[in-house]
């Protein structure tokens, strides 16, 4: 297969669509990156960021291996519309319940930290958790139908971005920060919500039984989205609870840039899992893998060297101590993305997601042991979780990787 053809694909064309989706969805919030850190400085930018990382672990929660379950069954039943039709009414009717956990947690969760006075953003918090629930980014992929998750994504980014503009003036606007997040998702789960209706799909009522189902069968994935969290998400928490506001703000704003960079690649993954899944077409695998990984190498090459001052020019003169957190980062991406490519896309292939699961549950094994050492030697800093984060990524990487090489060894897979 030669590049023409890999560019030409249909894997290829919804990577790219599904880039230019994550591409915007962080440039936008980027661009005001700038604009917040000089508006409300870097304490309450840390509590932003806590906020943030609080309403993506209860994404998880909300998620709970549907993102991966539901695309291996949809794409499996596609042609099968009754049968899609019932999936959907029976993964939303779960989301009911998950919600109602992952809401309550969210906002007690303001009472446990230094941030006790910010109640209102937590309350806010609440509703972004409710509206990014409801977003069926796992159906789309699983018709491979990439366009629709990249509109109404980039719309509700951009309506966030507006938002902030118009409400954020000052340190006491903070709380509007969030707002302008839950009220952009909502109208993103809207859109979302028409787009199936527009592609023939419909979501009917589940019953009790299917709902049971659904979570039962999605929760041998919900582990593995724990544990990921575990060494992701939860590292701005940890900073909240037991350190200050301004190694959750170094950390924070390098974690930012970091998702940003992360998710240029995801869409080779989401693109790949459902194909891969089908096709198991290894020749187009190792090839776009190989193109997006040199490339990914070079282009981080060339960012380190500009670093500090794309740090200042960011985030401004007061996060002058995040290039040396921020270098770990760049590291991070790239095992990050050679971990990510052989776990789900490949393992799918072959028909057991489960060691990959296992993989992420013994990383995050490892990341909490890493971090009880920080802990209990007082040194929980920015670059000291930075550094447990990368361990934690390439032990993941090289268990997946192990594997792989394991059984092409002894011809129970054949790639190439």
């Amino acid at each position: 297969m030669n590049f023409k053809s890999i560019c030409s694909h249909s894997v290829t064309r919804n990577a790219f669509a599904l880039g230019i989706m994550q591409v915007a969805s962080f440039i936008v919030p980027l661009l005001i990156l700038p604009y917040l850190t000089r508006t409300i400085g870097i304490d309450a930018f840390g509590v932003v960021l806590f906020t943030l990382a609080a309403i993506q672990l209860a994404y998880i929660v909300t998620d709970y291996g549907f993102s991966l379950y539901a695309v291996y069954e949809i794409s499996h039943q596609r042609e099968n519309t009754s049968a899609v039709n019932f999936l959907l009414g029976s993964i939303y009717g779960a989301k009911v319940l998950l919600v109602l956990i992952a809401g309550t947690i969210v906002y007690f969760a303001g009472f446990f930290s230094e941030y006790d006075q910010y109640q209102n953003i937590f309350l806010f918090a609440v509703f972004a958790v409710i509206c990014q629930a409801f977003q069926p980014i796992w159906f789309f992929q699983g018709v491979e139908r990439m366009k629709n998750i990249t509109i109404f994504i980039v719309i509700s980014k951009v309506i966030y971005a507006v938002l902030v503009l118009i409400w954020v003036n000052d340190v006491e606007d903070t709380p509007l920060v969030i707002l302008a997040w839950s009220i952009a998702q909502g109208i993103g789960s809207i859109i979302a919500v028409v787009f199936i209706y527009r592609e023939g799909y419909a979501v009917l009522c589940p019953t009790v039984a299917s709902i049971i189902r659904v979570l039962k069968n999605a929760g041998k994935f919900f582990g593995s989205r724990i544990a990921v969290a575990v060494y992701t998400s939860a590292n701005t928490l940890l900073l909240g609870l037991v350190s200050t506001s301004t190694h959750v703000a170094i950390y924070g704003a390098c974690n930012q840039l970091y998702s940003a960079g992360q998710q240029v690649t995801l869409p080779i993954n989401q693109a790949l899992y459902p194909y891969m899944v089908k096709q198991k077409d290894w020749r187009l695998f190792l090839r776009l893998v190989s193109i997006v990984g040199v490339s990914m190498i070079i282009g981080v090459i060339f960012i380190s060297f500009w670093l500090d001052s794309i740090l200042q020019l960011i985030y401004g003169d007061e996060f002058s101590d995040a290039t040396s957190v921020m270098a770990v980062f760049l590291v991070i991406l790239i095992v990050n993305y050679f971990g990510s490519v052989f776990g789900y896309p490949v393992f799918g292939a072959l028909g057991d997601n489960s060691f990959a699961n296992y993989s992420v549950m013994l990383g995050a094994i490892f990341h909490i042991i890493i971090i009880g050492l920080l802990y209990a030697t007082s040194n929980v800093t920015a670059i000291s979780v930075a550094y447990a984060t990368l361990v934690t990524e390439s032990v993941v990487m090289f268990i997946r990787v192990y594997k792989i090489h394991y059984l092409y060894k002894h011809a129970r897979v054949s790639i190439g």
